[in-house]
């Protein structure tokens, strides 16, 4: 499951390759067809591979609809993400498919989607929906957007394990024109996760020397009794983001 593996991935170790970026415009039935591959790999001997495809079709003059298969195989040896003191690799993958569609109105473009997404110990179901407004001549674009998933929270291994986490999200983001070759965003995001938080696959150690087992250091733990780890039910998240975005020509440009 993701809390096992992407998140753990220390970037000071890790070495990032976008390749085979790929864009086919107005291919026989697709307006736009792209597909790149993102590899992530770190110190702790974790290796993410992720290749992805898109596909937008056009369903009227203002509408389309826009397809996403995205996938993560990863490979770890750490034992940090592991519930045995083995070091012997791990390999799991994660399948998501994204479908939305997009609606162009004189200022306003509506956009509703639906995501599923699943792993070996984890399925999520999401849908969302928003909408941006250009004002000013086009100079300012407002968009709000509304997310919402519910997920099952599995353990390998163990077929009767099975918990639930419901999110609620919203996004408001503004877009300002600047001059010919800059734009500035600002977004902010607001996000309620509710249900299990916690990883099925950490313990809390009691008595012994308090591991269930084995640490970098290879000790081995000798823990009296190994209880579930637990976490808060709710958990309410803010984020904020600032972007500024500088055209370097036509062909390229930099962003903070």
């Amino acid at each position: 499951m993701r809390n096992r593996s992407c998140r753990r991935l220390r970037w000071p170790c890790a070495y990032l390759c976008a390749l085979a970026s790929i864009a086919v415009p107005r291919a026989t039935h697709a307006q736009e067809a792209g597909a790149a591959i993102y590899v992530h790999g770190d110190s702790d001997h974790t290796t993410v591979v992720a290749p992805r495809l898109r596909v937008q079709i056009p369903l009227a003059e203002t509408t389309k609809a826009t397809a996403i298969y995205a996938v993560d195989v990863w490979t770890s040896a750490s034992i940090d993400i592991m519930a045995s003191a083995s070091r012997v690799p791990v390999t799991e993958q994660r399948d998501e498919i994204d479908l939305s569609v997009d609606h162009e109105f004189t200022d306003v473009t509506l956009t509703v989607g639906y995501r599923y997404s699943t792993e070996p110990d984890y399925v999520s179901h999401g849908v969302s929906g928003g909408f941006g407004y250009d004002f000013a001549d086009n100079n300012s674009t407002l968009a709000v957007g509304l997310s919402g998933s519910a997920d099952t929270v599995g353990r390998a291994g163990d077929p009767k394990f099975s918990k639930g986490v419901g999110t609620l999200g919203g996004r408001l983001s503004f877009t300002q024109v600047l001059g010919t070759n800059t734009v500035a965003q600002a977004i902010y995001e607001l996000t309620r996760a509710a249900g299990y938080q916690a990883s099925p696959y950490r313990f809390v150690g009691i008595g012994g020397n308090g591991l269930c087992t084995s640490n970098s250091t290879d000790e081995i733990g000798t823990a009296t009794l190994c209880v579930p780890e637990v976490a808060p039910h709710d958990r309410l998240r803010h984020a904020l983001g600032l972007e500024l975005r500088q055209a370097l020509g036509e062909e390229a440009s930099l962003q903070g």
